[in-house]
């Protein structure tokens, strides 16, 4: 890690544990990607005040291993608008100041098909949270989903950017993806065609 950061990278960490938190932000992580908007562990929320380094909170319904055990919402838009709110709220209490924080509504994380749509559908209603939204569809399984078709990982390119795009690439401040030239190639097309 301290490589990349020496070479001008900003590194992005995937933890919801304190401990690896301190251990990544001492070599140089500037984000912490949390699935679990800071809940999993309690000493979280203090490492992430102490730092100065940006905080992504994540809605997830459940935890890894029973998340897609049957998730169940009345209005998953505004539940995971709620949550992500209140989890912004705890932040800025502990410290956590609000040009820090960006949120993800956690596309596959405890939703089911029709809830990835619907939030997918519903972008621009989480703007008025006040903090960047990032967003990670990239290659994810709903894409194999709604082609009612098995279609290996590395080969949902062309969905990963449709879904980007149905999200309007405009309510983005961050996107996560795998394929990199691809993702900038239609950024750029998209953004000279729309603007």
């Amino acid at each position: 890690m301290e490589g990349l950061k020496n070479a001008g990278a900003l590194l992005s960490v995937d933890t919801r544990n304190a401990s690896t938190m301190r251990v990544a932000l001492k070599a140089g992580a500037g984000l912490i990607n949390d699935i679990s908007a800071l809940t999993h562990d309690a000493d979280s929320i203090n490492v992430v005040s102490d730092s100065d380094c940006r905080v992504c909170l994540m809605h997830m319904q459940g935890t890894p291993q029973t998340m897609q055990a049957d998730p169940h919402y009345h209005d998953v838009v505004n539940e995971v608008h709620d949550y992500l709110r209140q989890r912004i709220e705890v932040c800025l209490d502990a410290g956590i100041a609000k040009d820090r924080l960006m949120i993800d509504v956690g596309i596959g994380f405890g939703k089911t098909l029709t809830h990835n749509m619907a939030l997918l559908r519903s972008m621009s209603k989480f703007h008025d949270l006040g903090v960047d939204i990032l967003l990670g569809v990239s290659r994810k399984s709903f894409i194999e989903k709604i082609c009612g078709r098995s279609i290996p990982a590395a080969d949902r390119g062309a969905g990963s950017l449709a879904a980007m795009a149905a999200a309007g690439w405009d309510n983005l401040q961050i996107v996560r993806v795998h394929d990199v030239a691809a993702t900038r190639q239609f950024l750029d097309v998209i953004q000279k065609i729309c603007v």
